[in-house]
């Protein structure tokens, strides 16, 4: 599925793509505290992504969750049950209405792991849910009553991800839920997502004119940078205990501030000097990608220089038909094609994460 964008530039052809209670219990030599009953706390993921995990140290796009270090995860209340009368209204801030505050995490074999144990609390007052973000974030976060907020600045180079677990059953999740026979040896999962839009290029080697046969001039360009202007670095990953957001976190500006992310390589450092292909037609992926706030228009810089040294900047502005919003969770490929040092176009087509849905063509 595919959307197409067309438009005009000055430096070459492109085309675009997560109780109180005092009894104490002993099990297998583990100490329970006050509160706490016999049953363990245990959580999987699982998402719709495929293909290698990223080394967190690269903070690059995650392409699966076969593993993912440097997790958070909160276990919260979400809503009272019927099993003792009158219990008090549910409080993140208080320990019986947040058993896991942002716990540091890892993601492998299925299962979600942390260091200490954690255990439903005896009082059955609530049913929990399990929200789980990445990258963690120790001194970011803020919890209230009822909500979770973690403050990202971004500079293009993060992956934001962000997940729940939940169920509607009886009593889920909780120790009399687990208690229950055909619930035992069962394990929350978290459904993950990708909260940030994200720009992938490839650079391909195209004739010195636009339908002629020859590339030698084609094949002598570099490409010194590409930007994205203006982007938005200071966002809010926020959730909270209420039905308007129901499993959806929202990824809000905390500011009106802006910042150019470069391209960079899965180093962190930005990609300069990258030679084409020297085959015609022949296609490089060029540095991993930037990561961006979702918006209608990103303002797109790519830097190009021939033999002699002399650059051709392009900016042009990036937007989708029918003023729609380039969305969260989906890749847009950017294919840069050079024709030599010749004044150029731009050009753009969709794929994604997840399929993107078709139609929508606008020319600018």
């Amino acid at each position: 599925m595919k959307k197409t964008l067309l438009f005009a530039a000055a430096a070459s052809m492109m085309m675009l793509q997560a109780c109180t209670s005092e009894e104490n219990f002993g099990q297998d030599n583990t100490i329970l505290v006050p509160g706490n009953s016999e049953v363990k706390i245990s959580l999987s993921s699982s998402s719709s992504s495929t293909g290698v995990s990223t080394d967190i140290r690269s903070r690059a796009a995650v392409e699966s969750t076969d593993t993912l270090n440097n997790m958070g995860v909160f276990c919260l209340a979400r809503e009272a049950q019927d099993i003792n009368q009158s219990p008090s209204s549910i409080d993140w801030t208080n320990w019986s209405g947040c058993v896991m505050n942002n716990v540091l995490s890892n993601f492998a074999s299925g299962s979600v792991t942390w260091e200490n144990e954690y255990y439903y609390p005896i009082s059955q007052f609530y049913a929990y849910d399990f929200y789980g973000y990445y990258p963690y974030s120790k001194d970011s976060v803020t919890v209230s009553k009822n909500q979770v907020t973690v403050q990202y600045t971004l500079t293009g180079k993060e992956d934001l991800i962000w997940g729940r677990a939940t169920s509607d059953e009886q009593y889920a999740y909780s120790a009399r839920y687990f208690r229950t026979e055909e619930n035992v040896g069962k394990t929350p999962s978290l459904n993950m997502k990708h909260m940030l839009t994200r720009l992938k290029f490839v650079v391909k080697t195209g004739s010195d004119l636009i339908g002629g046969a020859s590339a030698e001039e084609a094949k002598k360009m570099i490409v010194k940078s590409i930007v994205v202007k203006s982007a938005k670095p200071n966002v809010n990953l926020t959730w909270s205990n209420s039905t308007a957001t129901e499993d959806n976190a929202r990824l809000e500006l905390r500011n009106s501030s802006v910042a150019d992310f470069p391209l960079c390589d899965v180093t962190g450092k930005p990609v300069t000097d990258f030679a084409v292909s020297q085959e015609v037609n022949g296609e490089l992926p060029i540095g991993e990608s930037i990561m961006l706030y979702p918006e209608k228009e990103y303002i797109l810089e790519v830097v190009l220089a021939n033999a002699e040294g002399e650059e051709f900047t392009s900016e042009s502005p990036l937007t989708l038909s029918q003023d729609a919003l380039f969305a969260a969770g989906k890749n847009y490929t950017v294919t840069i094609t050079v024709h030599g040092p010749k004044p150029v176009q731009l050009k753009a087509a969709l794929n994604s994460w997840e399929d993107a849905e078709e139609g929508n063509e606008v020319e600018l």
